[in-house]
């Protein structure tokens, strides 16, 4: 019975709402290039991405091995597949919502306060985003309960810009991710 009412309470976790309100001061609008290492930030990236995705690799690989598909269990998490990359940004801060473009080919648009589902074909998640004090943060959970969360801020006085990517496992680990951004000469 008490197994009953723990799974109930881990089954289905939501997204709450974040501050639709921007606050007073903080613009994250610009142009910005990372100052870290493209390659190795991505290679970071791919790692959280395995660590947290919920599918077991070894056991995968071990049935295609032996011939097989692998198991219909052997699915994981797809929050990441929502979250873009990208050496140079461009964040638009408008009145009502957050327009980044990563790399000049790929523009999101994140309304300040939101909360729905996000679809990228097949694959659902949560979104949520909105302001948590100074940061703009923005909250991508799925299905089997692998968790992205995005969190900008602005460093040394709006000189640099850090987003922060934690990827959160189904069985609630986290691996961070940090990236940090300079402003470009020209924005």
């Amino acid at each position: 019975m008490l197994g009953l009412a723990l799974a109930a309470c881990v089954a289905q976790e939501t997204l709450l709402p974040k501050s639709p309100a921007p606050p007073v001061g903080i613009d994250l609008g610009g142009d910005w290039r990372m100052t870290d290492d493209y390659a190795a930030i991505s290679r970071e990236i791919a790692l959280a991405v395995r660590i947290t995705d919920g599918i077991d690799e070894r056991q995968l690989i071990q049935q295609i091995r032996k011939g097989g598909p692998g198991r219909a269990g052997d699915t994981g998490g797809v929050a990441h597949l929502f979250i873009e990359n990208a050496p140079d940004i461009r964040i638009t801060q408008a009145r009502h919502a957050l327009f980044i473009s990563f790399g000049r080919s790929v523009v999101e648009e994140y309304r300040y306060g939101e909360l729905r589902i996000a679809r990228i074909g097949e694959a659902t998640a949560q979104r949520s985003s909105g302001w948590e004090g100074d940061d703009y943060v923005i909250e991508t959970l799925d299905r089997e309960r692998m968790k992205v969360t995005e969190r900008y801020r602005l460093l040394d006085g709006g000189r640099r810009l850090e987003r922060l990517l934690t990827y959160r496992s189904r069985t609630m680990s986290e691996v961070p991710v940090r990236q940090v951004f300079e402003r470009a000469p020209d924005s």
